[in-house]
Protein backbone atom coordinates (compact mmCIF):
# COMPACT_ATOMS: atom_id res chain seq x y z
CA UNK A 1 0.00 0.00 0.00
CA UNK A 2 1.24 3.34 -1.21
CA UNK A 3 1.19 5.95 1.41
CA UNK A 4 2.12 9.61 1.87
CA UNK A 5 2.02 12.18 4.35
CA UNK A 6 1.91 15.95 4.27
CA UNK A 7 2.12 17.81 7.65
CA UNK A 8 2.21 21.49 8.19
CA UNK A 9 3.89 23.25 11.38
CA UNK A 10 3.30 25.99 13.70
CA UNK A 11 6.31 26.32 16.61
CA UNK A 12 4.76 24.73 19.33
CA UNK A 13 8.37 22.80 19.18
CA UNK A 14 9.23 26.15 20.92
CA UNK A 15 7.48 25.47 24.58
CA UNK A 16 7.57 21.46 23.55
CA UNK A 17 9.29 19.12 26.26
CA UNK A 18 10.78 17.02 23.67
CA UNK A 19 14.33 16.61 24.30
CA UNK A 20 16.07 15.22 27.39
CA UNK A 21 17.81 17.96 30.01
CA UNK A 22 21.49 17.70 28.43
CA UNK A 23 23.15 18.80 25.26
CA UNK A 24 22.27 22.31 24.32
CA UNK A 25 19.30 21.89 26.12
CA UNK A 26 21.37 21.75 29.82
CA UNK A 27 21.86 25.48 29.59
CA UNK A 28 18.01 26.43 29.68
CA UNK A 29 17.03 26.79 33.13
CA UNK A 30 14.00 25.51 34.30
CA UNK A 31 13.92 23.25 31.56
CA UNK A 32 14.05 20.27 33.54
CA UNK A 33 10.97 21.09 35.08
CA UNK A 34 9.12 20.43 32.02
CA UNK A 35 10.49 16.77 32.03
CA UNK A 36 9.66 15.82 35.61
CA UNK A 37 6.61 17.87 37.08
CA UNK A 38 3.40 16.51 35.76
CA UNK A 39 1.48 19.66 35.04
CA UNK A 40 4.43 20.68 32.72
CA UNK A 41 4.53 17.45 31.15
CA UNK A 42 0.60 17.56 30.25
CA UNK A 43 -0.13 21.27 29.75
CA UNK A 44 1.74 22.65 26.69
CA UNK A 45 -0.06 26.15 27.73
CA UNK A 46 1.68 26.19 31.21
CA UNK A 47 4.86 25.56 29.74
CA UNK A 48 4.68 28.18 27.46
CA UNK A 49 4.27 30.40 30.09
CA UNK A 50 6.94 29.55 32.53
CA UNK A 51 10.71 31.48 32.24
CA UNK A 52 11.83 28.58 30.55
CA UNK A 53 9.72 29.32 27.52
CA UNK A 54 11.93 32.14 26.89
CA UNK A 55 15.20 30.72 27.05
CA UNK A 56 14.35 27.65 25.63
CA UNK A 57 13.52 30.43 22.28
CA UNK A 58 16.04 32.06 22.20
CA UNK A 59 18.38 28.75 22.40
CA UNK A 60 16.18 27.18 19.73
CA UNK A 61 16.51 30.44 17.71
CA UNK A 62 20.25 29.96 16.73
CA UNK A 63 20.02 26.08 16.06
CA UNK A 64 18.33 26.12 12.31
CA UNK A 65 21.19 24.71 10.54
CA UNK A 66 22.08 21.20 10.14
CA UNK A 67 24.83 20.86 12.27
CA UNK A 68 23.41 22.45 15.11
CA UNK A 69 20.05 20.29 14.31
CA UNK A 70 21.81 17.30 14.61
CA UNK A 71 22.91 18.30 17.76
CA UNK A 72 19.29 18.65 19.11
CA UNK A 73 18.82 15.02 17.64
CA UNK A 74 20.68 13.24 19.68
CA UNK A 75 19.06 14.34 22.72
CA UNK A 76 15.40 13.69 21.54
CA UNK A 77 13.31 12.14 24.35
CA UNK A 78 14.89 8.45 24.69
CA UNK A 79 11.45 6.64 24.20
CA UNK A 80 10.33 8.94 21.13
CA UNK A 81 14.11 8.64 19.71
CA UNK A 82 13.39 5.17 19.79
CA UNK A 83 10.25 4.97 17.90
CA UNK A 84 8.27 2.78 20.58
CA UNK A 85 4.85 2.64 21.42
CA UNK A 86 4.18 5.60 23.16
CA UNK A 87 1.40 6.20 25.61
CA UNK A 88 -1.26 8.58 24.32
CA UNK A 89 -2.09 10.21 26.63
CA UNK A 90 1.16 11.24 27.47
CA UNK A 91 1.50 12.70 24.10
CA UNK A 92 1.13 16.47 24.98
CA UNK A 93 4.94 16.73 26.26
CA UNK A 94 5.38 16.99 22.50
CA UNK A 95 4.95 19.24 19.97
CA UNK A 96 1.32 19.55 18.08
CA UNK A 97 2.80 17.82 15.40
CA UNK A 98 4.43 14.62 17.31
CA UNK A 99 1.69 14.11 19.63
CA UNK A 100 -0.70 13.96 16.50
CA UNK A 101 1.03 11.35 15.16
CA UNK A 102 1.96 9.63 18.71
CA UNK A 103 -2.20 9.67 18.80
CA UNK A 104 -2.49 8.38 15.06
CA UNK A 105 0.23 5.66 16.26
CA UNK A 106 -1.72 4.22 18.89
CA UNK A 107 -4.65 4.12 17.31
CA UNK A 108 -3.45 1.64 14.71
CA UNK A 109 -1.46 -0.42 17.46
CA UNK A 110 2.09 1.06 16.19
CA UNK A 111 5.36 2.16 17.97
CA UNK A 112 6.00 5.73 15.99
CA UNK A 113 8.43 4.47 14.16
CA UNK A 114 6.73 1.57 12.65
CA UNK A 115 4.52 3.66 12.21
CA UNK A 116 6.09 6.48 9.92
CA UNK A 117 8.62 4.02 8.30
CA UNK A 118 4.99 2.55 7.12
CA UNK A 119 4.64 5.83 4.39
CA UNK A 120 6.67 5.89 1.68
CA UNK A 121 7.07 9.85 1.75
CA UNK A 122 6.24 12.35 4.28
CA UNK A 123 6.28 16.30 3.51
CA UNK A 124 6.81 19.33 5.65
CA UNK A 125 6.27 22.35 3.99
CA UNK A 126 7.72 25.24 5.21
CA UNK A 127 8.55 28.80 4.26
CA UNK A 128 12.32 28.85 3.08
CA UNK A 129 12.03 32.65 2.86
CA UNK A 130 11.98 33.28 6.63
CA UNK A 131 14.84 35.15 7.48
CA UNK A 132 13.66 37.49 10.69
CA UNK A 133 15.74 35.77 13.45
CA UNK A 134 12.83 35.84 16.27
CA UNK A 135 9.82 36.14 14.33
CA UNK A 136 7.22 33.37 14.22
CA UNK A 137 7.98 33.21 10.46
CA UNK A 138 11.25 32.14 11.20
CA UNK A 139 10.60 30.37 14.24
CA UNK A 140 8.26 27.86 11.90
CA UNK A 141 10.83 27.57 9.43
CA UNK A 142 13.28 26.24 12.34
CA UNK A 143 10.47 24.14 13.86
CA UNK A 144 9.94 22.38 10.30
CA UNK A 145 13.77 21.60 10.11
CA UNK A 146 13.96 19.58 13.54
CA UNK A 147 10.88 18.01 12.55
CA UNK A 148 11.92 16.54 9.48
CA UNK A 149 15.40 15.88 10.85
CA UNK A 150 13.54 14.03 13.80
CA UNK A 151 11.08 11.90 11.94
CA UNK A 152 14.01 10.34 9.71
CA UNK A 153 15.80 9.34 13.46
CA UNK A 154 13.00 8.00 14.42
CA UNK A 155 11.77 6.08 11.48
CA UNK A 156 15.59 5.02 11.07
CA UNK A 157 14.97 6.03 7.08
CA UNK A 158 14.97 8.93 5.27
CA UNK A 159 11.35 9.28 4.84
CA UNK A 160 10.47 12.84 5.37
CA UNK A 161 11.69 15.97 3.56
CA UNK A 162 10.77 19.36 3.33
CA UNK A 163 9.28 22.02 0.73
CA UNK A 164 9.79 25.42 0.24
CA UNK A 165 6.56 27.50 -0.06
CA UNK A 166 7.95 31.26 -0.23
CA UNK A 167 5.54 33.00 2.14
CA UNK A 168 3.83 29.92 3.59
CA UNK A 169 4.50 31.92 7.10
CA UNK A 170 4.08 35.31 6.27
CA UNK A 171 1.39 37.74 7.63
CA UNK A 172 1.29 39.55 4.29
CA UNK A 173 -1.51 38.80 1.92
CA UNK A 174 0.31 39.48 -1.36
CA UNK A 175 2.68 36.63 -0.03
CA UNK A 176 0.28 34.52 1.54
CA UNK A 177 -1.94 34.06 -1.20
CA UNK A 178 0.73 33.04 -3.78
CA UNK A 179 1.80 30.47 -1.10
CA UNK A 180 -1.56 29.10 -0.20
CA UNK A 181 -2.21 28.16 -3.83
CA UNK A 182 1.57 27.01 -4.12
CA UNK A 183 0.37 24.43 -0.85
CA UNK A 184 -2.81 23.62 -2.46
CA UNK A 185 -1.73 22.47 -5.73
CA UNK A 186 1.52 20.14 -4.31
CA UNK A 187 -1.18 18.66 -1.80
CA UNK A 188 -3.88 17.76 -4.55
CA UNK A 189 -0.93 16.90 -7.22
CA UNK A 190 -0.53 14.08 -4.64
CA UNK A 191 -4.19 13.43 -3.53
CA UNK A 192 -5.01 12.90 -7.53
CA UNK A 193 -1.85 10.42 -8.25
CA UNK A 194 -2.75 7.53 -9.32
CA UNK A 195 0.11 5.37 -7.53
CA UNK A 196 -1.31 6.86 -4.05
CA UNK A 197 -3.81 4.84 -1.76
CA UNK A 198 -3.96 6.98 0.96
CA UNK A 199 -3.01 10.45 1.99
CA UNK A 200 -2.75 11.74 5.32
CA UNK A 201 -3.12 15.43 5.73
CA UNK A 202 -2.25 16.45 9.02
CA UNK A 203 -2.88 19.75 10.33
CA UNK A 204 -0.85 22.32 13.12
CA UNK A 205 -0.56 25.54 12.99
CA UNK A 206 -2.70 27.74 11.07
CA UNK A 207 -5.64 25.58 11.56
CA UNK A 208 -8.36 27.70 9.67
CA UNK A 209 -7.34 27.95 6.39
CA UNK A 210 -4.88 24.44 6.30
CA UNK A 211 -8.26 22.92 7.45
CA UNK A 212 -9.72 25.02 4.41
CA UNK A 213 -7.64 24.25 1.98
CA UNK A 214 -6.94 20.80 2.49
CA UNK A 215 -10.86 19.60 3.13
CA UNK A 216 -11.42 20.21 -0.71
CA UNK A 217 -9.44 17.40 -1.26
CA UNK A 218 -11.92 14.61 0.75
CA UNK A 219 -13.21 14.17 -2.77
CA UNK A 220 -10.21 12.00 -3.83
CA UNK A 221 -10.50 8.57 -2.48
CA UNK A 222 -7.82 7.79 0.60
CA UNK A 223 -7.62 11.28 1.48
CA UNK A 224 -7.97 12.16 5.10
CA UNK A 225 -7.48 15.26 7.39
CA UNK A 226 -6.11 15.19 10.59
CA UNK A 227 -6.07 17.47 13.65
CA UNK A 228 -5.19 17.58 17.44
CA UNK A 229 -8.69 18.93 19.25
CA UNK A 230 -8.26 21.89 21.39
CA UNK A 231 -6.85 21.16 24.51
CA UNK A 232 -5.06 18.19 23.11
CA UNK A 233 -7.97 15.62 24.01
CA UNK A 234 -8.67 13.82 20.96
CA UNK A 235 -7.20 13.49 17.29
CA UNK A 236 -10.17 13.99 14.74
CA UNK A 237 -10.26 12.97 11.50
CA UNK A 238 -12.15 13.86 8.15
CA UNK A 239 -12.64 10.73 6.19
CA UNK A 240 -14.54 11.16 2.99
CA UNK A 241 -18.07 11.57 4.50
CA UNK A 242 -17.58 11.04 8.28
CA UNK A 243 -15.35 12.59 11.27
CA UNK A 244 -13.79 10.09 13.58
CA UNK A 245 -12.61 11.66 17.31
CA UNK A 246 -9.45 9.42 18.34
CA UNK A 247 -9.13 9.75 22.54
CA UNK A 248 -6.67 8.29 24.93
CA UNK A 249 -7.70 4.57 26.51
CA UNK A 250 -11.15 5.02 24.57
CA UNK A 251 -12.38 3.65 20.89
CA UNK A 252 -12.35 5.78 18.12
CA UNK A 253 -15.84 7.25 17.49
CA UNK A 254 -17.17 7.98 14.05
CA UNK A 255 -19.61 10.31 13.22
CA UNK A 256 -21.38 10.54 9.57
CA UNK A 257 -21.90 13.85 7.83
CA UNK A 258 -24.66 11.79 5.96
CA UNK A 259 -23.60 12.08 2.53
CA UNK A 260 -20.77 10.65 0.51
CA UNK A 261 -18.49 12.83 -2.00
CA UNK A 262 -17.06 10.38 -3.64
CA UNK A 263 -20.35 8.20 -5.00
Amino acid sequence: MHKEMMITVGTSLYHAAMWEPEGPLAKVRGYGDWTTEKTYLEKPGERERHPAARRLASVLDLAGEANAIAEWVEVLHRPLKAGEALPPEQAMRYCGEVATLVRLAAAEGKGLREFLASYHSITVPVDGEATEEGSERRRSLIAGRHLVAAFNEIAAVAVCREYNVPGLASSDPEELGPALVQLFKLAEDRSSAEVVDQIDLVVTGGFKVYGYLFSRLLTFRGTRLHYVHEGGQAVLTLDRDKIEAIVPSQRPTGYSLGFDPCP
